[in-house]
């Protein structure tokens, strides 16, 4: 993943960050405090600043010039080793500043805290290696600066030497950037901090074998772990000190079981990093312990150990006074160190999916740090108590489980869910194996209540709460910006509350309220306008539920696009009407509205009805529901009482099945769905007749079957071009085919179970494009057509308990046939067969069936 374009593009960021550091009046006061010489930080500025004054035209050039495009390379370098040393700094005064904090208690003056823990302790050696490593960044940049009369590049107006520390830095955007997104990963403000890290050309990702191949200036490095699962070192050619990122990447959305092994152990590994900055070894298959030495990569700011075996941290882990980010999230049980407060950079503790054997005290002091839990378990003599539960400042989504556990009240607003202005999903969650008592039930609506959640909050979801109200503030518009809601498992709760003048709430499920019988007004809040931004509604499990107020509220569910109603057996009455946007309904399992098997499905371009017991007021709801669709699918069944849909909504269908439905539909008026293209009817008691005028260019396959009145079809059938498939069963009053011929590309023709059928259509001959015909159960045909041979594409004919049919077609059959099969009962057909066997000599494979068995002779199978 090398970035070779990148260059100048982001060096003034990177100059950015140094002139930052410099002016910091800390760093004077560790050069002072050190007697250090203060020109040194003078020098490096006014070099820097002669390197920044010549960035923008290099940044241009460098695409052009190669020779521009490496002296960008090795300036980035210099810069990177020369915040390396800026960076070290920083720690030492972290360092000195919290260890004085919490060692020293006689002053409060945190700059003479600092110099005189520099004046107490041995740092000669140390100041050498500083003064040594800045002159050599210096030399370095100089070298670099002279270089530009030779590259042609100039200065920049108004940037350069005498620009002073602190100056403005250009913050023209790159013109390229090459970084890869999909390895920065977190909030946004995590990725930002991130990316500046990564927003370099020295990236390396290994992929399979390249630990040879990776290139000096290589500052991030990455394992793909699609590709590698067994990482063994970096090569004998490559200084890791250099390094300021190792991750593992994957190119697999499932990235929980890429997991990677290390053949070197960690401590080796912790030994080879001298200035990482981020560093992960999520989804490492064998980590279990981490080492001591993780507390002496002293310039890490971000740790990711989630997915991992280990089951605590090192106390050397609060050396990391840099660290800003920590994260160990699906762990199974972790314990933290007692001194993680003494990290006063630490922004972001992600804890998701892990549970803490036990919290450190003092989180509270970290001001600016974030804490993402995703459950806290409500247990008696747990370490994490509610009380420090409310003091961190959560982010994200919380789920707090076992409340029936809370013994004493105020503990529930110890926990100070209100003021957590970053909680942005909730979940209140008790657990009883027995229906509450009265005491239980009073002691939920109490801790419920003292559980208000911030204004803020987007999600929140109460499972198993046994109060037979629900608190105040769900009611009275405190929750002003919830997106989603979820009620499940409130076994005692007979109402719903107020919820109709929530003004963001997008989706709102209801379950398992066993107490519930009737939906009232008081649900919507106002008998005008409510419910404005709703999208999604469900009900589930509501076995007692019998009655939904809805007619004499008006302008209610105005954005409805789903509705699901599932499991309501004694639902009854009507749904909510005027439900323009709506998409998708399903109702399974509520008798009272559909029957025993009914159901009811319908999306955007699909619609199943089943129902033989569907009231007629149901019926007419779901005809308005679709009227103004465009609804591709349309599936009814069961559905006796409903009457074919003329509306608009025609115009788009491409799929119709009518089954067992619409007892009132003689004719199907085949016009009115221009662009059908599958058509089924089946037991359509009163059919009599497909009627059409015009000809139809899209439909492929039309299905007429247990119809007892199908007398006809269209006298049109000729001018449906596109017909491959024609299936006509169990339709006892066809006698025969239309005058005007069969669609002209029929490719398919099966016929059963029409009795009074004693001939096949005229004109079968020129049907060009027949490649199957069967013929089963047609008790009265009496023969086949003469010129059947003229049939060049059929294939397979067979025919089935045709008991009057006396011979093969004198003509003989076609030539293309290659299957032949007479089964059942066909006594005068089969013996005529064996009879004369020339007629049937040239078929591939012939097949005669019949009760007893099967039985092969020669070419022939016999049953």
């Amino acid at each position: 993943m090398a970035l070779e374009l990148v260059g100048g593009a982001l060096l003034s960021a990177f100059l950015q960050v140094s002139f930052e550091k410099l002016a910091s009046p800390q760093i004077l006061d560790f050069f002072r405090g050190r007697k250090l010489d203060e020109k040194l930080l003078s020098k490096l500025e006014m070099k820097l600043q002669s390197i920044h004054a010549l960035a923008d035209d290099a940044e241009q050039k460098q695409f052009v010039d190669p020779r521009v495009r490496d002296w960008l390379l090795k300036v980035k370098d210099v810069v990177l080793d020369a915040e390396d040393i800026l960076d070290e700094i920083q720690y030492e005064l972290s360092k000195c500043e919290v260890e004085a904090e919490y060692e020293s208690q006689t002053s409060t003056d945190s700059t003479w805290k600092v110099l005189s823990y520099f004046k107490s302790h041995s740092v000669s050696s140390s100041n050498k290696e500083i003064k040594s490593r800045m002159e050599k960044a210096l030399d370095s940049l100089e070298f670099l600066s002279s270089q530009k009369g030779d590259l042609g590049l100039r200065n920049v107006t108004g940037v350069g030497v005498g620009s002073g520390l602190g100056s403005e830095v250009s913050q023209k955007s790159p013109s390229t950037s090459l970084v890869v997104e999909s390895v920065i990963y977190g909030r946004d403000d995590e990725k930002e901090m991130i990316y500046n890290w990564l927003a370099s050309n020295n990236t390396n990702k290994l992929e399979v074998d390249q630990a040879k191949n990776i290139p000096n200036i290589a500052r991030h490095f990455s394992v793909a772990t699609s590709h590698v699962k067994y990482f063994d070192g970096f090569g004998t050619f490559y200084d890791t000190r250099r390094l300021r990122t190792f991750l593992p990447t994957s190119e697999s959305l499932n990235f929980i079981y890429n997991r990677w092994h290390c053949k070197m152990s960690i401590s080796e590994l912790f030994s080879k990093f001298k200035f990482l900055r981020v560093l992960s070894l999520s989804h490492y298959s064998n980590l279990s312990v981490v080492p001591e030495s993780v507390g002496n990569l002293k310039h890490l700011r971000s740790l990711d150990l989630s997915n991992t075996s280990i089951y605590s941290l090192p106390e050397s882990t609060c050396y990391l006074y840099n660290l800003q980010i920590l994260k160990l999230n699906y762990i199974t049980m972790i314990e933290l160190p007692t001194n993680l407060h003494k990290l006063t950079d630490l922004r972001y503790l992600e804890l998701i999916k892990t549970k803490v054997r036990q919290m450190p005290r003092h989180l509270e002091k970290l001001k600016n740090l974030r804490v993402f839990i995703s459950s806290f378990d409500v247990e008696k003599g747990r370490e994490f108590s509610m009380k420090q539960l409310g003091e961190l400042n959560l982010q994200g989504g919380l789920s707090i489980e076992n409340l029936q556990n809370i013994e004493n009240l105020s503990d529930a607003l110890v926990m100070d869910l209100k003021n957590k202005q970053h909680l942005v999903e909730l979940e209140l969650k008790w657990d009883r194996d027995q229906d509450p008592d009265d005491s239980m039930t009073e002691r939920d609506e109490i801790v419920i209540e003292k559980l208000q959640p911030p204004k803020e909050l987007e999600k929140l979801s109460i499972n198993n709460y046994g109060g037979k109200q629900f608190p105040r503030w769900l009611s009275d518009n405190s929750l002003w910006n919830v997106v989603s809601l979820m009620l499940m498992n409130c076994q005692s709760c007979q109402y719903l509350p107020s919820l109709g003048l929530l003004p963001f709430l997008k989706h709102l499920t209801v379950a398992r309220f066993d107490r519930l019988v009737s939906i009232d007004a008081d649900f919507y809040g106002s008998s005008s306008c409510s419910f404005v931004s709703l999208e999604t509604l469900s009900f589930y499990c509501m076995k007692e539920w019998e009655k939904w107020e809805c007619e004499s509220v008006t302008g209610s569910f105005p954005r409805l696009e789903e509705l699901y109603i599932d499991g309501c057996p004694k639902l009854e009455g009507h749904l909510p009407m005027q439900l323009v946007h709506l998409k998708t309904l399903n109702i399974f399992c509520c008798e009272q509205l559909l029957g025993d098997d009914g159901c009811l499905g319908f999306d955007e371009l699909f619609i199943t009805i089943s129902g033989h017991k569907m009231e007629a007021w149901l019926v007419e709801w779901i005809c308005q529901m679709i009227s103004c669709t465009s609804l591709e699918y349309l599936n009814i069944f069961s559905c006796r009482n409903m009457n074919i849909l003329m509306s608009s909504c025609n115009n788009f269908l491409v799929t119709l099945k009518i089954h067992n439905s619409c007892d009132s539909l003689a004719a199907f008026p085949l016009d009115v769905f221009p662009k059908l293209q599958l058509l089924s009817i089946c037991g359509c008691r009163n059919l009599q007749r497909i009627s059409q005028d015009q000809s139809h260019n899209h439909l492929k396959d039309l299905t007429i079957s247990n119809s007892p009145q199908f007398e006809s079809l269209s006298e049109c059938m000729h001018i449906l071009p596109s017909l491959d498939v024609l299936r006509i069963e169990d339709c006892p009053k066809l006698e025969s085919f239309p005058e005007g011929g069969l669609p002209p590309n029929l490719k398919v023709l099966f016929l059963r179970e029409i009795p009074s059928l004693q001939c096949l259509p005229e004109g079968l001959c020129h049907l060009s494009s027949l490649q199957t015909l069967t013929l089963r159960n047609c008790s009265t045909l009496q023969f086949l057509p003469d010129d059947l041979c003229r049939l060049s594409s059929l294939k397979e004919l067979v025919l089935n308990n045709c008991p009057n049919v006396q011979c093969l077609p004198n003509s003989g059959l076609p030539k293309s046939i290659s299957y032949l099969e007479i089964s059942g009962n066909c006594p005068l057909l089969r013996q005529s067969c064996l009879q004369d066997p020339t007629k049937v000599a040239q078929i591939q494979r012939t097949l005669f069936r019949n009760s007893i068995g099967c039985f092969k002779t020669g070419m022939y199978v016999h049953c």
